[in-house]
């Protein structure tokens, strides 16, 4: 990363910081800012004057001026594409007023301030160290080895895409970062990703564009691996799960207007596709260690193809009665607290979700979810009551969660999910000497009698620890219970 220049400016450095969050280069940044500097000398303003609007110009004159006037054209005719470039960019950041939401303001305050108690410098060098070998960022390669990525995917994301992100948006080093709680690092995760489908959706160029969703793709395998170190929601109670967005009017039809976030087929796969790999089912007696199975068959192409035909078969409710399978779905958005499906065959239909009242179904509702993570992949079998009695079936499956649960009774961190199924898959599984074609052939039978359905997380929780009140009718924030699909 080249060194962040200053142009003696404070509106100029942030213009600086907002082109380079839109994904461009640092060197067309650095020459946008250096552009709109000349052009303010030339006109006897300051940039300042120029973006409070108060310096007789606005950028609309200054393009025309620079579009049509022959003796302006014909000084700056070498770089006149750039300098309207930077004209036009310029006029975006001053529409947009460059000011963040009061959400992001107070995240940045907690950083500085964490960063300020801890002694750690947010100047702190991490390129004189390999990333990789860094306690955090070695695990967070490992989660995505498992997960199927290439080494020369992982390094990108660590060291270029994930580094800059982190180091442009809230000035954080690499090396810094690992201070934060694993809440705090998800909620930073969170924003990095909001900013960047603002920035992709904000970028006319293409190439710029590609680049950004690079850097969203690094993020949002972040996010997928800080969630699961966090308890899945079947572990938390009521009121540690988001409750549902609210809403006193019914649900607004679906605009591209209000779209905040989206989600293609592929990007719901992968996502899921990691929770599944990381979410295991604890229990008193019982251990659907998912981790540890990852471990074993994360790359062997029968067990690829048994999770990509779980997920495929994962439903998704809709109204009217309406059912649809993942592998019908081409995209998801969510749109101002609501969640939106388009299909495959262009239509687009809003999402609903099983509302459970003390374990115990309570009907039907539009899904009120703001973010991928308020979704969450609820079993049709009660895995708390099924599991001990369906491991009977399955011999060798049966032998590892035994051997699991044993494990987990003297291991020093027992909720520790992650630490767990290493320790337990480097220095146990190698003297259980399974027989892993029948544990796969085992494994898919007892995953193709699970199907999934797309379920707002506190309901999800409810339904499992039979908490939760009931939708009053009516209310502010759970309207009354809609068709039921």
């Amino acid at each position: 990363m080249l060194q962040k220049p200053h142009f003696g400016s404070e509106i100029l450095d942030a213009f600086y910081e907002y082109l380079l969050k839109n994904g461009l280069k640092e060197s067309t940044c650095a020459d946008y800012c250096r552009r709109i500097q000349a052009i303010c000398k030339q006109f006897h303003i300051t940039p300042e004057e120029l973006f409070g609007r108060r310096a007789g110009y606005s950028i609309d004159d200054l393009i025309g001026m620079y579009t049509n006037h022959p003796a302006l054209k014909a000084e700056n005719a070498k770089k006149h594409g750039a300098l309207l470039s930077a004209l036009k960019w310029f006029g975006k950041y001053m529409q947009e007023g460059a000011k963040e939401d009061a959400e992001l303001q107070e995240l940045k305050r907690i950083i500085r301030m964490i960063i300020s108690r801890s002694g750690a410098s947010a100047n702190s060098s991490s390129v004189s160290v390999d990333l990789l070998d860094d306690d955090f960022w070695k695990a967070f390669a490992e989660y995505l080895r498992d997960a199927g990525l290439k080494e020369s995917t992982i390094s990108c994301y660590i060291k270029q895409y994930i580094k800059k992100c982190l180091e442009v948006y809230f000035d954080i080093p690499m090396l810094v970062f690992k201070i934060f709680d694993d809440k705090l690092k998800l909620l930073i995760a969170q924003a990095l990703h909001r900013l960047l489908y603002k920035a992709i959706q904000s970028n006319a160029n293409e190439k710029d564009k590609k680049r950004l969703q690079d850097y969203n793709s690094a993020v949002r395998a972040l996010i997928a691996y800080l969630e699961s170190l966090l308890p899945s929601v079947e572990e938390l109670s009521e009121e540690e799960v988001a409750a549902p967005a609210e809403s006193s009017d019914a649900a607004p039809a679906f605009s591209e207007n209000d779209i905040d976030d989206v989600y293609t087929y592929d990007e719901l796969i992968q996502i899921f596709k990691s929770r599944i790999a990381t979410q295991d089912r604890s229990y008193e007696d019982a251990y659907l260690p998912c981790r540890v199975l990852q471990k074993i068959f994360g790359k062997n192409p029968k067990y690829k193809a048994l999770i990509k035909d779980m997920l495929d078969r994962t439903v998704f409710l809709l109204a009217n009665n309406q059912k649809v399978l993942l592998k019908d779905i081409q995209e998801i958005f969510f749109c101002k607290g609501y969640v939106w499906v388009k299909l495959k065959n262009g239509e687009i239909k809003q999402l609903y979700t099983e509302v459970f009242c003390k374990g115990k179904s309570a009907g039907y509702d539009v899904m009120r979810a703001s973010k991928i993570s308020d979704l969450t992949l609820d079993h049709d079998m009660a895995l708390r009551q099924h599991l001990p009695t369906a491991l009977n079936s399955y011999p060798n499956l049966k032998k590892l969660s035994d051997s699991i649960v044993a494990f987990r009774k003297t291991f020093h961190k027992p909720n520790d999910k992650h630490a767990l199924a290493k320790a337990f898959f480097e220095q146990i599984y190698p003297t259980l000497h399974l027989d892993e074609k029948k544990l796969l052939e085992e494994l898919c039978d007892f995953y193709h009698r699970i199907t999934f359905t797309i379920m707002f997380g506190r309901y999800n929780c409810s339904k499992n620890s039979g908490g939760m009140k009931s939708p009053k009718s009516g209310s502010k924030s759970n309207p009354p219970i809609a068709n039921a699909p």
